[in-house]
């Protein structure tokens, strides 16, 4: 459970350890946030990675969303994603599910966003889906 916009312009745990078949599900919190799959040498934005997940913008007023994003983990290999509204990316909106032993770190990647004066945002909800919080 990872939960989207708690308290902050976050993610809550930026970091997690997802096993190949975990089902890992994105929480979302006011106002209005998304969860998009990135690329490490291209903070903010996709890059080099295709059919990366994209959760859409789950708009909500004033609790947790009615929606949750839920993925599937098909490897263990890391895992950046951070939210396409606005500047949240750029302000330290990003995470990484297993991160690498070594080499690139979330505090790189992070440092990274916030020189970043374009994000990418999909066309449409992809490599996950959206389902009723009840159902999660």
């Amino acid at each position: 459970r990872i939960e989207v916009g708690k308290g902050g312009i976050v993610f809550n745990p930026n970091t997690a350890t997802a096993a190949v078949g975990d089902v890992v599900e994105f929480h979302f919190y006011p106002k209005n946030h998304s969860v998009t799959q990135g690329d490490f040498d291209s903070p903010c934005g996709t890059g080099s990675v295709t059919n990366g997940f994209f959760s859409g913008y789950v708009p909500s007023a004033s609790e947790e969303a009615s929606n949750v994003f839920q993925i599937t983990i098909a490897d263990t290999n890391p895992i950046w994603y951070y939210c396409s509204q606005g500047e949240h990316c750029a302000s330290g909106m990003v995470g990484v599910i297993n991160p690498p032993a070594s080499g690139n770190s979330l505090a790189a990647y992070m440092a990274a966003a916030a020189g970043s004066t374009k994000v990418t945002t999909p066309a449409q909800v992809q490599g996950g889906s959206l389902v009723s919080n009840d159902e999660s």
